[in-house]
């Protein structure tokens, strides 16, 4: 049977981590899903209550890992390590899964055996590059990332051989880890994204300034100015794209500023 590891780095996710491992366990897909829960330091009953849940659900396959505290990189790495499976999807452990989500996945992965990492979107959203939808099964572009990070972390499946070329995360970046950490894996090997909404995010909140490491807006910033120097250093993208990319950046960070400021003035 095909084997999927599922990485869930979790900080005082007491309210939301069952309706994660639930969200795993109700998978409509036949795999053997090996569960990995990494806390990452929680002062809360985060880990007492994994560990309660894999005694009520002895069938299931959950290991929980135990560190200090050391941010969501380091959880994810410590996942990767311990994971068996041929295949590794990302969850966040205050996001669900809707049941189909590997089932559709997987299905596409039969018939595309090139895909090296597949992601979709989050349920009610929809994913536009510029004034084009993606509405059908379509290759990442480097350029793209830069336009709209794409797919949300947690949807994302791909190839655990990935890790031997490419690498874990990079632990020494706070803010936009997931969007290098997907560059990387982008510039080497196929990346592919589905418009099918397969995850619920965050509990319904904002997917920025709402909180957590993405309620940093400028943090988030100095972070994609990373990745995009990174990007042409590394030329998977040219001279002339750089410096649209780098205004389009700027000018999008501008606008969450005012969407941020707006939104809390309303709850005033």
């Amino acid at each position: 049977m095909l084997s999927i590891s599922v990485i869930i780095p979790m900080y005082n996710s007491e309210r939301t981590i069952e309706k994660a491992l639930d969200s795993v366990a109700g998978q409509t897909y036949p795999a053997h899903y090996q569960i990995i829960v990494v806390d990452d330091g929680s002062s809360d009953r985060s880990a007492e209550l994994v560990e309660r849940y894999a005694e009520a659900h002895p069938s299931a396959d959950i290991r929980l890992i135990r560190q200090s505290n050391g941010g969501v990189s380091s959880a994810r790495n410590a996942g990767m390590r311990a994971a068996t499976g041929q295949w590794i999807a990302l969850l966040d452990s205050d996001d669900q899964w809707l049941p189909d989500k590997t089932a559709v996945q997987m299905n596409i992965l039969s018939q595309h055996h090139e895909i090296d990492l597949i992601g979709s979107n989050l349920q009610g959203g929809q994913t536009r590059i510029l004034w084009k939808l993606k509405d059908k099964l379509s290759p990442i572009r480097i350029w793209e990332l830069f336009i709209k990070w794409h797919p949300p972390t947690s949807t994302v499946l791909f190839k655990s051989a990935i890790i031997q070329e490419v690498g874990l995360y990079n632990e020494t970046m706070r803010y936009a880890e997931d969007g290098e950490f997907f560059l990387r894996i982008c510039m080497r090997k196929n990346c592919w994204f589905t418009p099918e909404q397969l995850e619920f995010f965050g509990q319904g909140r904002p997917e920025f300034g709402a909180g957590g490491l993405s309620g940093n807006l400028r943090g988030m910033q100095r972070g994609q100015r990373q990745i995009l120097k990174y990007a042409r250093k590394e030329r998977a993208i040219g001279p002339i794209q750089y410096v649209f990319l780098r205004l389009y950046a700027e000018l999008k960070h501008w606008r969450r500023v005012l969407i941020v400021y707006n939104r809390n003035r309303k709850k005033r």
